[in-house]
């Protein structure tokens, strides 16, 4: 067996074949390796010298296999019977196990001091009557020792006692409703028990009383037991009582200060007695509302104001807890102002009226027997003089649109008002609005009507409705607007008065409410066409080719007008434009002719407008036939004489010579050799408008090279 070595490290040790007498000492070394194969084998691993030999190859080396090598110590576990609080004895078994060699002993001790062995060295059971704690000790076969303490600490026998535990507490219920610690000699309605634990190591429950820790004592039943039990088993009881109760209740009695009709709190003087001659709480509620006693009481007494009829609540307590209520019925109280719910009108206030109205309240939210008007006052611009009151009635008459405040008092005292305003009577005519729209033919206009209104879209005559005016035009009489309704009667739309006028000039509409108030219109109709279309000015604009002082032609714009009657007598039928006034183009022109009225080509799909455009792509005439709206003609002729499009004539004097033979030379033949000359007598022309030869008026020549013109 190998014991003392550490795992990786080399222990030196004599050896005793060598003695000192040689004057050296000779060293084994003995190193102890890891694992090699992964498992428990180990080796250990020896250097020595031999005894012969030369002392430089003295040295040998070997290994020596360890298959079993036991390095730890041993294992042990503790099972116990029961690891709960309690009070019975417990049990403690000890399991001990070595793998690798195996166990050699197993001891124990009470003081972890003095060791005794046990025969079993398996495991071995230990019984505890009270807590304590036993060591044991276990050694395996390599030597190493473990020791285990066994503890128990749950063990408890001890009695549950009074004072330690728990402990007895009594108390009543106040007018509060909290339970508060009694008075010792004094009687109550009713006493709680209540065992308190104070803890002392237990911790205590319940066993009977439904598990509650309190008992009500009453005077039938003053005396309970409670058992209870601690964590550990152990049991105890304790017996609650309480001889003193008084269960009878106090008497109320009270006195108003005033039981009339009033407006006005009153007051209630309140007397509480009771045979203990103790009152211990009071207060006056009525609902959820606490009304609040005047000052302190006296001998008993208290006073409370009361505010509004209705059942009071007085409520008291003694100091045994007892409790009585007593209503006190207040029915003479009435603060709630009189209100006008319901009014006739002689005129209502949705018609108009040129007449006085008279307004008259006929009911209110309190019986009408028990108002009386007190009086009726004018506000605003309103006067004394615009209205009529008699007194004693409950109606008012207005002469004038206006308002007024009329005031009335109920058999309470309680004063209320009812403004009343009209604004129904009528004494001017009505604003009204004519607007004339030309119509889209412009043969005529339409005529609407609208109310007149202020900067911020505000009717100015807010009395009355258009469904309520008519507008009557040469005998004709039209409602401004009229409901459009379906079968059922429902309205489903309002229809527009529209008047159609055929003329211009003045035209007078009038405008009626229900009144017979009349608003005169005078609406000036300008814009209807009469007559036909008239020409009034010709335009016409091309691009013309001109040359610049380089000799070059470029391209321009041009455009030129007419205003008839201006440049021209007016009277003509038509306008011949020509190279007079405007440079000659060899481009289409675009005439456009422009009317003082809206028109249309004779037969034709174009759109009314004041302006028709034609292209010429040659000279010509044409006639603009035009139709106005009224179904008048009209026609101007243009007669464009300014487009050449024919291109110059170039004639040759001599074309009949004009024959060469190439390389002929004037010895050999002049007749047919190149002759310059020749080709520079031509004549040249263009012809604008189509007119003109070289002889004829109208031609433009352009050059003749002999002449040189």
């Amino acid at each position: 067996m190998l014991s003392g070595l550490e795992l990786n490290t080399e222990l030196s040790v004599p050896d005793p074949s060598f003695t000192e007498a040689e004057g050296r000492t000779a060293y084994s070394k003995l190193v102890f390796e890891a694992l090699r194969d992964g498992k428990t084998t180990k080796s250990a691993y020896f250097e020595s010298y031999t005894a012969e030999g030369m002392e430089a190859d003295r040295m040998e080396d070997e290994y020596v296999a360890i298959t079993v090598v036991d390095e730890t110590a041993p294992a042990a576990k503790v099972d116990y019977s029961m690891t709960e609080s309690t009070n019975q004895s417990v049990t403690a078994t000890l399991s001990v196990y070595d793998p690798e060699s195996g166990i050699l002993k197993l001891e124990r001790s009470y003081d972890g001091i003095s060791f005794s062995p046990i025969e079993s060295i398996v495991s071995h059971t230990e019984t505890f009557e009270q807590n304590a704690t036993v060591y044991f000790k276990v050694t395996n076969k390599a030597g190493i020792e473990t020791i285990v303490p066994v503890t128990v600490s749950n063990i408890d026998k001890t009695p549950i006692t009074q004072d330690t535990h728990y402990k007895v507490e009594y108390s009543y219920e106040n007018y509060l409703g909290n339970w508060v610690p009694i008075t010792e000699g004094k009687a109550y309605r009713r006493v709680m028990a209540t065992l308190k634990f104070t803890g002392g190591g237990k911790t205590l429950s319940m066993t009977n009383n439904n598990a509650a820790f309190s008992r009500t004592l009453t005077e039938d039943n003053n005396t309970f037991t409670f058992e209870f039990r601690d964590q550990s088993g152990n049991t105890g009881s304790h017996t609650v009582s309480y001889n003193q109760f008084d269960n009878t209740i106090g008497r109320t009695s009270y006195v108003l200060s005033n039981t009339a009709k009033t407006n006005q709190n009153i007051f209630a003087t309140i007397t509480l007695t009771d045979d203990s001659g103790e009152i211990a709480f009071a207060e006056v509620k009525k609902g959820d509302v606490v009304y609040p006693f005047k000052g302190e009481p006296l001998e008993n007494e208290y006073v409370v104001e009361l505010d509004s009829s209705g059942i009071y609540n007085v409520t008291a307590y003694d100091y045994a807890g007892n409790r009585w209520t007593t209503p006190i019925t207040v029915s003479n109280i009435n603060k709630v102002t009189p209100t006008a719910i319901a009014r006739t009108y002689s005129t209502p206030p949705t018609t108009i009226t040129a007449q006085s109205v008279n307004v008259e309240l006929t009911q209110f939210s309190k019986d009408i027997k028990t108002i009386t008007v007190t009086g009726v006052e004018p506000t605003g611009s309103l006067t004394a003089n615009d209205i009529v009151h008699i007194p004693g009635t409950k109606a008012v008459r207005f002469r004038k649109n206006g308002t007024v405040s009329m005031f009335f008092v109920d058999d309470y005292g309680n004063e209320g008002q009812e403004v009343i305003t009209i604004s129904n009577i009528v004494s001017t005519p009505p604003q009204i609005k004519a607007t004339a729209t030309l119509a889209e033919d412009k043969l005529s206009v339409n005529v609407t009507f609208d109310q007149i209104r202020d900067s911020d879209g505000v009717p100015l005559d807010i009395l009355r409705k258009l469904t309520e005016l008519t507008v009557s035009y040469r005998g004709y009489e039209h409602a401004l607007l009229t409901e459009v309704k379906d079968e059922s009667g429902d309205a489903l739309s309002y229809k527009e008065a529209v008047i159609n006028v055929k003329t211009n000039g003045e035209h007078v509409f009038q405008v009626r409410d229900q009144t017979g108030i009349t608003q005169k219109i005078l609406v000036t109709v300008e814009g209807i066409e009469v007559g036909g279309p008239r020409v009034k000015e010709v335009r016409w604009t091309y691009k013309y080719l001109e040359k610049n002082q380089s000799g070059e032609w470029v391209e321009k714009d041009h455009q030129n007008k007419i205003v008839v009657g201006v440049d021209t007598s007016g009277k003509e039928e038509g306008y011949v434009v020509g190279i007079d006034k405007n440079p000659a183009t060899n481009q289409n022109v675009n005439v456009t002719v422009i009317t003082d009225k809206d028109a249309k080509l004779v037969g034709g799909n174009d759109p009314w407008e004041q302006e028709k455009s034609m292209n010429y792509r040659e000279n010509g005439l044409y006639n603009f036939n035009l139709e106005g709206r009224t179904g008048t003609y009209t026609s101007y002729g243009v007669d464009i004489g300014l487009i050449d499009k024919t291109p110059p004539v170039l004639k040759l004097k001599n074309g009949e010579e004009l024959i060469f033979i190439e390389g002929m030379t004037p010895k050999k033949d002049a007749s047919i050799a190149y002759d310059k000359s020749k080709l520079l007598d031509f004549e040249a022309w263009d012809m604008v408008a189509g007119k003109g030869r070289p002889d004829e008026p109208g031609h433009h020549k352009l050059w003749n090279w002999r002449a040189g013109v």
